[in-house]
């Protein structure tokens, strides 16, 4: 059984997840719920560190947590619903949870009223628990949690050069392929690395902060 226990953010908004035996996974498309594994989109915080969070990722307006699973993540958003904003008002909750310098907060608020049936203003602690469930459901589909692609990644664990250029390279599990075919690799984002290209033609390089070679 796959664990994940490790995600750092990959290019282009994908998320690059290690599991229990090393291996590591691509999750890009669909939307940041699905590639964090957090249907809530929740903050890094003492929450989803007790729900095993597994890393958490950058966006310009702060950061996400990452989870291993969609449990996990689900888990850490109903905690904090029961625990920080358990005696708080519906709307109390959308104006902090989902402030207006990031998110349309009337429309949210509305969203949830309509979901869960109930038009008045109820605390957390107020709702039976059919509506506290709609609750949270209705937060998980506002935040829309859809799958893209998961694409499994390889490594390059050595190099052969030639007058100071590679031209080939070892990649477990394929063992020595040629420059093309290393490319091929890189543009089905079995690759954790950066295509580019120059007047010679393509070529890969290390994403920024990483080694081009695994060991």
């Amino acid at each position: 059984m796959t664990v994940f226990v490790k995600a750092e953010a990959g290019l282009n908004n994908s998320v690059i997840y290690t599991d229990n035996t090393g291996k590591r996974f691509l999750f890009s498309g669909g939307t940041r719920a699905w590639r964090n594994h957090n249907p809530g989109n929740l903050r890094p915080g003492s929450i989803s560190r007790r729900h095993n969070q597994i890393g958490e990722v950058r966006v310009s307006h702060g950061k996400f947590a990452v989870f291993p699973d969609k449990r996990s993540g689900e888990n850490a958003l109903i905690d904090l619903l029961t625990t920080v904003y358990y005696d708080k008002s519906i709307d109390a909750v959308m104006s902090k949870y989902a402030p207006s310098t990031e998110n349309d907060t009337q429309k949210y608020k509305k969203f949830l009223h309509d979901k869960i049936g109930v038009k008045e203003n109820k605390k957390i602690k107020e709702l039976t628990a059919a509506q506290f469930k709609k609750f949270w459901k209705a937060i998980e589909q506002y935040e829309s949690y859809k799958a893209g692609k998961i694409t499994k990644l390889y490594q390059i664990r050595e190099v052969h050069k030639k007058e100071g250029s590679i031209f080939e390279y070892y990649i477990a599990p394929f063992g020595w392929v040629s420059k093309q075919r290393c490319l091929q690799f890189a543009k089905t984002n079995h690759l954790d690395v950066v295509v580019c290209s120059s007047p010679s033609g393509d070529y890969i390089r290390s994403r920024p902060g990483k080694s081009l070679v695994k060991h």
